[in-house]
């Protein structure tokens, strides 16, 4: 919804969650009106609180921004003050921990590699190039061994 990442709605509460992996904080201008720098995340907050008055009885409206531990320290402190007014910010090691912690007896046999694919985020360091050159270091190996 209007590129809202995950837009969750029921009865009583309306959930926006921004995910950054790889990206910074979009759409930013400045209001020619005022000195207010606008973002997409102030474009998600006018979204859901509009279609939370749209109802008989006023939704609750909650945000989150989930970032990877990684994710640049000057982008976070640069909308601060509105991240610390409308949304809350989740780290990647929150969530993994959250979800570690609470693996249902019967979960299906694609959570441990989602859990994988969440532990990956949770390094204060991009270790991309680490992963790239593990990867052709065990395919070097693998081709060595099919050789011989």
């Amino acid at each position: 919804m209007e590129n809202i990442d995950l837009f969750l709605e029921d009865e009583r509460n309306i959930i926006v969650i921004e995910n950054k992996i790889k990206s910074k904080i979009n759409g930013i201008r400045h209001d020619i009106n005022s000195d207010k720098v606008i973002t997409q995340l102030h474009k998600y907050v006018d979204i859901a609180t509009a279609k939370a008055k749209t109802n008989k009885q006023k939704k609750n409206t909650y945000f989150f921004i989930f970032h990877p531990n990684y994710y640049p320290k000057q982008e976070l402190e640069k909308f601060q003050e509105k991240l610390q007014e409308t949304y809350k910010s989740v780290t990647y090691k929150k969530l993994h921990d959250f979800f570690k912690n609470r693996k249902p007896q019967n979960a299906d046999r694609f959570y441990d590699d989602f859990l994988l694919a969440l532990e990956k985020h949770t390094s204060e360091i991009v270790d991309d190039l680490l992963e790239e050159n593990r990867i052709l270091f065990t395919n070097a190996i693998l081709e060595i061994k099919d050789s011989r």
